[in-house]
């Protein structure tokens, strides 16, 4: 993964870097020097991973590209909002995920870490629902788990659009898991899905 190596290698360079000049100097209690000294560089590099500075010079074509820059795994999906939009993935691991992404004018950025926030979440008989906005935007998506023994369930949002998912087996059962991820503009307290013909609040 391009996004952790070269921090990995500057932290490297930079300690080695430091502590061979503090080697060369007369300063007092070198040990310590040097293990504050390489502690800030790994503090400086960490942050850069917060606050990605490859923002500050590259526009990435695609979100596929910054997925593939910042994450492993596969992409499955992607679901496009105004300003950005989400990934949805499996892993190594054959576990999923979503990854959301802002977009600029000139192209897609990657995430820092306050690019986007929880805003909902709601847990009941229903199923389990997140919802996120891209700060700055008026971009929110659901993300949310439930419980069918429909083999394709009809699902669609509160505008009447289609909303997609992914149906996972639950071994020799007829239960199935299915993980639904969708776009939602303006989202507000009102917010709901159709499934089934059963209507069902996404929010808290």
């Amino acid at each position: 993964m391009l996004f952790i190596i070269p921090r990995i290698v500057i932290w490297l360079v930079a300690s080695v870097i430091v502590v061979l000049i503090i080697r060369a100097t007369n300063i007092v209690r070198k040990g310590l020097v040097g293990f504050l000294s390489v502690a800030l560089c790994l503090i400086i590099v960490s942050a850069s991973a917060v606050y990605p500075v490859e923002n500050l010079f590259v526009d990435f074509k695609s979100p596929e590209s910054v997925f593939n820059y910042t994450n492993f795994g596969e992409v499955n999906d992607i679901v496009y909002g105004k300003e950005s939009c989400m990934v949805i993935y499996t892993d190594r691991n054959s576990s999923g995920g979503h990854y959301i992404i802002p977009r600029s004018e000139k192209g897609y950025k990657i995430p820092s870490f306050f690019a986007s926030k929880k805003v909902s979440n709601k847990f009941d008989k229903d199923g389990n629902f997140d919802v996120y906005n891209v700060s700055g935007t008026n971009d929110y998506y659901v993300v949310g788990i439930i419980l069918s023994d429909t083999v394709e369930p009809e699902i669609i949002d509160s505008e009447n659009r289609p909303v997609k998912y992914i149906t996972i087996d639950m071994g020799d059962t007829e239960t199935k898991t299915v993980v639904i991820y969708s776009y939602v503009e303006n989202f507000n307290n009102d917010s709901y899905l159709i499934i089934d013909g059963v209507k069902t609040m996404i929010a808290e």
